[in-house]
């Protein structure tokens, strides 16, 4: 499977779509996406990969129009880096992540059901309520599954642990 992974800094406030924009670039970054059907959404994927080739964006575009581009161009993005092997995105750190990603974490886990991506992502508890809020009520509707992971202990963290 063909894997993009991305972590939110400490200390720094992403950018709109920063956590996104690092998981699709550790893919695009080595490898080219050559999909026609991305075409159509390339005003969008600029807005998260601004080294993305796009025209200017059309006048008579509302930011809410605009904001649908991004979310549905990264969506077809990760699909066509997908293929037919799959895929899988890490994100680090959700709970620190930018409030753009994590509108298009919850829009992902509605849209890819039927799609070859698995979407994982690493929430801290009590660092942030809102996304715990947002990922509870992700799993209560059958969209994402949790796996509750206990810190390690002293002994599984030192130098000659196995």
């Amino acid at each position: 499977m063909r894997t993009l992974s991305a972590g939110v800094p400490a200390r720094i406030v992403p950018p709109a779509f920063g956590t996104l924009a690092q998981a699709l670039r550790s893919w695009t970054r080595e490898n080219e996406v050559r999909d026609p059907d991305l075409e159509p959404f390339s005003v969008g994927l600029h807005q998260i990969l601004p080294e993305w080739p796009a025209s200017e964006v059309p006048p008579d575009l509302s930011a809410d129009q605009l904001r649908l581009l991004v979310m549905e161009g990264a969506l077809r993005l990760l699909i066509a880096i997908a293929g037919r092997r799959g895929s899988v995105v890490f994100l680090d750190d959700l709970h620190a992540a930018d409030p753009e990603t994590l509108q298009f974490v919850y829009q992902a886990a509605r849209s890819l059901a039927d799609h070859p991506v698995v979407l994982l992502a690493a929430i801290r508890t009590d660092e942030n309520p809102s996304v715990e809020a947002d990922a509870a009520a992700m799993v209560r509707a059958g969209l994402a599954r949790a796996i509750e992971l206990t810190p390690l202990d002293a002994e599984a963290v030192s130098p000659g642990a196995r």
